[in-house]
């Protein structure tokens, strides 16, 4: 638990429990970065770049601190200087989950529907995306699957005419398609992290641009995680071949091993 002093206070109908700072709570413009919890590579880049973008825009990140894209948006904000606030499924001073303690710990408030102490339940994490979609002006979504809970987030923000835009992914991912289906069912699309900075208002040279592949075996990974042997067959070539290249790109920090076996790249903005 944090010690911290709380308050209360009444945001578009909703009751919030909070501590930190009492006037950012009550910003005007917050914008949520999102996606899935088990993001690979290609997400957690845009979840940094889009966390970084939204705090050299001015705006505030309205964060769940969930593991994944929410939390690594919300380090990338903090890291460029930007605030930060903590929505919570659980107290506002009961850092959840305790991985995520640093952010709890750095934002500059955190608020939660909830009593501070509060634990996590599944009703509670309902009631607060159901609030989070009113709350915040614009839901940047960087990788979601289906099922998941940032297409119904997303959704009933849509619903409420809210701002939602979403980074699409590779039509073979698993990972891209709920943010895919959120395009198809008009959400906004974001075709590079440039498109992210005109919406918010924000121009810097320090965002990640796409960058060109000259390896096939990159190219291969890029557009999709892949197992070696099937990276083999689609590049014809002895599978040791691409177990060494692997092996050498992994050691380089230009490709990750997933837990399923498949091997994605890591954009340079990653690293």
């Amino acid at each position: 638990m944090l010690d911290r002093p709380t308050f209360n206070l009444t945001r578009h109908g909703f009751d919030l429990h909070c501590a930190g700072d009492t006037e950012l709570v009550m910003a005007p413009h917050l914008v949520c970065v999102t996606g899935t919890r088990r993001a690979t590579p290609y997400g957690l880049a845009l979840a940094e770049a889009s966390g970084r973008i939204v705090a050299e825009s001015g705006h505030t990140l309205l964060t769940t601190a969930a593991l994944g894209c929410s939390v690594a948006a919300a380090r990338a904000a903090l890291d460029a200087g930007g605030d930060v606030i903590v929505f919570a499924g659980t107290g506002c001073n009961n850092p959840y989950p305790s991985t995520s303690r640093d952010v709890f710990e750095r934002a500059a408030a955190t608020i939660s529907l909830a009593i501070p102490d509060a634990p996590p339940t599944p009703a509670a994490f309902r009631a607060r995306d159901h609030a989070l979609a009113h709350v915040a002006e614009t839901l940047v979504v960087c990788e979601a699957g289906m099922p998941s809970g940032v297409f119904s987030l997303a959704d009933e923000m849509l619903d409420l005419e809210k701002r939602v835009l979403v980074f699409p992914g590779s039509v073979f991912s698993q990972t891209s398609e709920g943010a895919n289906a959120l395009i198809a069912h008009g959400a906004t699309m974001l075709a590079s992290t440039s498109d992210l900075e005109r919406n918010l208002g924000c121009v810097t040279e320090r965002a990640p641009r796409a960058e060109h592949v000259d390896d096939p075996l990159l190219a291969a990974l890029v557009a999709c995680p892949m197992r070696p042997d099937d990276l083999a067959h689609a590049l014809d070539v002895p599978v040791l071949d691409v177990l060494r290249r692997l092996a050498s790109y992994e050691m380089d920090g230009r490709v990750q091993r997933l837990p399923d076996g498949r091997y994605a790249s890591i954009p340079h903005s990653a690293l």
